[in-house]
């Protein structure tokens, strides 16, 4: 980000080989910076931190208080492969912000008891942007394959579509989380709410985003960075104060213990300091503090207050966003809203994709047609016919398909005739264990015999349920087609197929219709001292 503009948290580790051993921050190095060559930083901030920690908390949470949801933008900068984050990896992202910030997550009980008192609900929910700045569908994630191999902190290109970043949505109306690869393993950063530019939102390494997905690294596995870079975003500072080991400054929040310095790792309760020397100590599992991800657990009431205040006053436009809501668009207009299978890390070889379509528009939808491939393989079609309403979603579900045991991408493409089409495909990623085991049954075609000698005939079996009309391609190794028909084929036909005219070797014959493409490979080895040819199949 540029200093010039704003006061970033710059939450960084120096790392072992691994990932990340030892967190540090230069949050207040920077703003020392800011305060003290930026005017109009200056005055924003000294502005907004009176507004946020010296008066009497207008907005202390009590159980009356209304929700305020903020609509997230995940924008995801990928240079290598691994770097492209699943749907799946962001939407667990969103799980841990909810969480923590709503006080139910799974480690709650690990609060000590003399601060159980403390664990309140911030009343503060993020929600993935179901709505663009124009008012189209949107499914809260951008992807943008940059050219940079990774993001320094002060680098200005993350936040540029022209030099390989990303725009941010507008401040005012969305949370924009930009997840990269970031030099030098630092782990995120933040603005707080005294910036006022297209830079202001949260930064976080892909490594340390969400809580699934093969990338993400202990002991920021579990999500918990970005919920202490939220924090800062609203208006939180550490829980020691950046105060160089004083107990005097502190974080200026009433019911954390004065603390002097960051822990790290998992410290045994209770911890005391020369801040506080006696029981129950420092506050180490406090969010806005450097221990694991695992070892994190909460936010204290008035710590609450502040970020609910920030909402309310600094960044209040954001409470009357629009873009939480789904939009109601003229005509035709459908989206792939979620997928609900195949998840990642699935065991089974054979998938079922299954899909919620939700109909953005003012017109019924009676059919949509879908492709899907595997690792850049044979596309498939399926057409479903059902009925979604306007204004309505619906689950559906695409026919079987099966998969090798290994890595793999599956891209899913909505062919329907709508204006906005951001939102017709998704690309899921799939990992399965050696264990993996096929748990439904897949008939491809099969040809006999194999390999086709004497006869000169090979016998193409389908796995058709039903009768339908396909096109039937065979094609050598080098891509040419060397035989084309389409005709109708009825359920159990077999195919005959002449090979004479053709030379010896490898075939692929590829049956393609409007509900699946299905091939199978098949070697010819003709018999120059064969006399006669077999024309059934039967």
């Amino acid at each position: 980000m540029r200093l010039k503009y704003l006061l970033p948290i710059l939450c960084f580790f120096y790392a072992a080989p691994a990932f990340a051993q030892v967190r540090n921050c230069a949050t207040m190095e920077v703003h020392k910076l800011l305060y003290g060559s930026n005017p109009e930083y200056r005055e924003a901030y000294d502005r907004n931190h009176q507004k946020l920690y010296f008066p009497t908390y207008v907005f202390r949470i009590s159980a009356a208080d209304s929700v305020i949801t903020i609509p997230v933008i995940v924008h995801v900068l990928w240079n290598a492969t691994e770097e492209n984050i699943t749907d799946e990896q962001v939407k667990s992202q969103l799980d841990v912000l909810n969480e923590d910030f709503g006080a139910f997550n799974s480690n709650i009980a690990d609060v000590p008891g003399v601060w159980q008192p403390l664990v309140k609900d911030s009343k503060i929910r993020f929600v993935l942007a179901r709505k663009d700045p124009s008012g189209n569908p949107s499914s809260g994630i951008i992807r943008v394959n940059t050219p940079v191999s990774a993001f320094g902190i002060n680098d200005s290109l993350i936040f540029s579509s022209a030099d390989g970043g990303s725009d941010a949505w507008p401040r005012a109306t969305y949370l924009n989380f930009w997840v990269c690869n970031l030099a030098d393993n630092v782990l995120g950063f933040a603005s707080f709410p005294s910036s006022s530019n297209s830079e202001d939102g949260v930064v976080i390494n892909y490594r340390a985003f969400g809580r699934i997905g093969p990338e993400t690294k202990k002991p920021y596995n579990l999500g918990r960075t970005t919920t202490h870079e939220v924090g800062h975003w609203l208006g939180l500072v550490h829980i020691w104060g950046d105060d160089a080991g004083a107990c005097s400054n502190d974080d200026n929040i009433q019911d954390t213990p004065l603390q002097a310095n960051s822990n790290t790792r998992c410290p045994s309760f209770p911890k005391t300091d020369n801040c506080s020397p006696v029981s129950p100590g420092i506050m180490f599992m406090n969010y806005m503090d450097y221990t694991d991800d695992k070892c994190m657990s909460f936010f204290t009431p008035v710590q609450s207050s502040v970020m609910y205040t920030t909402l309310k006053t600094i960044r209040d436009s954001i409470q009357f966003s629009d873009g939480s809501n789904y939009p109601q668009l003229m005509g035709l207009e459908a989206g792939i809203d979620s997928v609900l299978a195949p998840r990642i890390f699935a065991t089974e070889q054979c998938f079922k994709p299954k899909l919620r379509i939700r109909n953005y528009g003012t017109e019924n939808i009676y059919s949509m047609k879908f492709v899907y491939r595997l690792n850049e393989g044979l596309t498939k079609s399926v057409t479903v016919e059902d009925t979604i309403l306007a204004g309505t979603s619906k689950i559906v579900e695409l026919a079987d398909f099966s998969s090798p045991p290994e890595d793999r991408i599956l891209e899913i493409r909505m062919l329907l005739n709508d204006s906005v089409k951001s939102d017709n495909y998704v690309s899921i990623s799939l990992r399965t264990t050696s264990s993996a085991v096929q748990n439904c049954v897949v008939k491809m075609p099969v040809i006999f015999p194999n390999p086709v000698g004497a006869s000169s005939l090979a016998c193409l079996k389908t796995n058709y349920a039903e009768s339908r009309d396909v096109k039937l391609r065979v094609h050598d190794m080098q891509g040419r087609v060397v035989i084309s028909r389409d005709l109708q084929v009825n359920a159990g036909d077999a195919i005959a197929l002449d090979m004479r005219p053709l030379q010896g070797g490898i075939y692929i014959a590829e049956l393609r219709s409007d509900q699946s493409v299905d091939t199978v490979k098949f070697m010819y080895q003709p018999d120059s001292n064969a006399s006669g040819y077999y024309y059934s199949c039967n």
